[in-house]
């Protein structure tokens, strides 16, 4: 039986994420502000980054915006908050500066970070540590600074440069509690080099969708590239390069085909923070999570055809509870990671690794994707039986 107190708690923990939660973002992800709504905003706002995860448990965190009116265009940003299992305060403090199609901003940190962020919503993660005993990112430990500048060249195209300067640690998992799956355990956070990172970045964003928040048509393109080293007098002499392709296009009045490719390089890399894993939810979604870890080079193409509800609305299966609201996805997608013997700087080979894995499904959504239900199944193996995950708010 259920604990009504527990159950009570947790109710009451997710409804306040769903209202202030927010996230972060590493490696391929990048940060971007869409104002699809035009509104006045705030001059003191408050704002919660609460997560549920296996190394702070509930991590209870309180933030606040201030945009002083005297100073135009700016915004200074607070928050702390305190992990129940870690017992670690973490805090936040940036500040951000509008000039026309400029935006400088600069941050003082210690947080958790992760290389998961791209894959998955800080918030869907924690339904999934919170509800199932499930936690997808791989943490470790940020304490530094950065600061960055961005320009809105054209409507269509963002270049942004950032300089930042963290120290490295390894971080402990915790026990947490969960609603269901109480007898399982969590995995440990792998151990990260240790050490400062110097890192300079550059990222340009190319954006032509006909809409930021459901596009169904048009192309939208991602390039970061980083390096560190001792020029900038870090402990890490390391380079990516991380490249993200999405595609959509109208088919058959309201059905969507949608492509998605991402390819990354790594070169030099000194710990888990650097390589890159492939496998499971979001990714191959046929195998098993990070089936493929510790990557320099990774590709990984989705073609994914967006059926919505015109065929499940023509079965007699009126009588199903938001049957109105379900949709169908087939998909099928290609992809790896590995670690050359002998690597070109720059350079992805597909001599290097000629083992690529391949699987196929079937999505079932509700409410436009706001939940998902994916059922997929390797293309290598024919004894394995389909895989299943069920995903929510999923970000691609």
């Amino acid at each position: 039986m259920f604990n009504p107190i527990r159950l009570f708690l947790s109710f009451v923990i997710i409804m306040m994420l769903v209202c202030y939660s927010v996230g972060h973002t590493q490696q391929f992800k990048i940060e971007r502000e869409i104002n699809f709504f035009e509104s006045e905003k705030r001059q003191i706002e408050p704002y919660s980054p609460t997560v549920y995860n296996r190394v702070d448990g509930l991590f209870l965190s309180m933030g606040v915006h201030w945009r002083p009116r005297v100073l135009r265009g700016a915004k200074f940003s607070v928050d702390a908050g305190y992990g129940f299992s870690s017992k670690k305060w973490r805090y936040n403090v940036s500040w951000e500066k509008k000039i026309h199609s400029l935006c400088i901003t600069a941050e003082y940190f210690d947080r958790l970070g992760c290389n998961e962020a791209w894959i998955m919503h800080p918030l869907e993660n924690t339904f999934a540590a919170l509800l199932f005993k499930e936690d997808f990112f791989d943490y470790y430990r940020l304490q530094g600074w950065k600061i960055s500048l961005s320009k809105q060249v054209k409507e269509w195209l963002l270049i942004r440069g950032i300089y930042r300067s963290v120290e490295y640690d390894t971080v402990a998992k915790h026990d947490v509690w969960s609603l269901f799956g109480r007898h399982k355990k969590f995995r440990s956070n792998p151990p990260v080099a240790k050490g400062t990172e110097n890192k300079i970045r550059l990222e340009l964003v190319a954006d032509f969708l006909d809409n930021p928040i459901y596009p169904m048509s048009g192309w939208y393109g991602e390039i970061a590239l980083e390096k560190s080293g001792k020029f900038l007098n870090g402990d890490f002499d390391y380079g990516g390069i991380f490249i993200t392709m999405k595609y959509f296009r109208r088919v058959l009045q309201q059905h969507r085909l949608v492509l998605l490719g991402r390819a990354a390089v790594v070169e030099n890399p000194f710990g888990e923070q650097h390589l890159i894993d492939l496998g499971g939810i979001a990714t191959l979604r046929g195998y098993r999570y990070k089936e493929f870890a510790n990557g320099s080079r990774m590709v990984m193409i989705s073609a994914n055809y967006y059926l919505n509800g015109d065929l499940l609305q023509k079965l007699p299966l009126q009588w199903i509870p938001l049957y109105s609201s379900l949709g169908l996805i087939l998909f099928a997608e290609v992809g790896s990671a590995w670690f050359p013997a002998n690597a070109v700087p720059c350079e992805i080979s597909v001599a290097d690794h000629p083992d690529w894995k391949t699987d196929v499904g079937v999505s079932l959504t509700v409410s436009s994707d706001f939940l998902r239900f994916d059922f997929a199944k390797r293309l290598d193996r024919r004894s394995d039986t389909w895989a299943i995950t069920v995903r929510v708010l999923p970000r691609w």
